[in-house]
């Protein structure tokens, strides 16, 4: 083998495992509620609905905001975030978690809503008539 062919071989090696080492890094799974509380401290993402009965608080003492989602299993879980909540969060029917569960408590670093569509039913309405009308 040439020397050339080495030196490359070196280099794309190289490169495919720092895109590896990062991609694993980035890649944050979900995860169930009582996975994210045996993950104490390691970065995971949770979903679940929001409990809208609880509401969202502002802890005045450090700006933190707390809120409650509960899986399909009917387990909740209590989730804070120093970020503030979105501008859609009245709105939102489930929420996406990532961050860490660390005493109790699964701290966000991130939050995500999926809201309902103002769209869906005039899509279905779109859907149902016939060509031409």
């Amino acid at each position: 083998m040439k020397p050339k062919h080495i030196i490359g071989a070196v280099i794309i090696a190289a490169c495919l495992g720092a895109m590896f080492y990062f991609s694993k890094n980035f890649a944050t799974p979900y995860v169930t509620f009582d996975e994210a509380a045996k993950a104490q401290g390691r970065q995971v993402q949770v979903m679940g609905e929001l409990v809208k009965s609880a509401g969202a608080a502002l802890i005045p003492e450090s700006g933190a905001y707390e809120f409650s989602i509960s899986d399909p299993d009917g387990k909740v879980m209590r989730v804070r975030t120093m970020k503030g909540l979105p501008s859609n969060f009245e709105q939102a029917t489930q929420v996406v978690a990532k961050g860490a569960y660390e005493d109790g408590i699964f701290v966000a670093s991130d939050i995500l809503t999926k809201c309902p569509s103002k769209y869906e039913a005039k899509a279905d309405e779109a859907f149902q008539k016939e060509p031409g009308e």
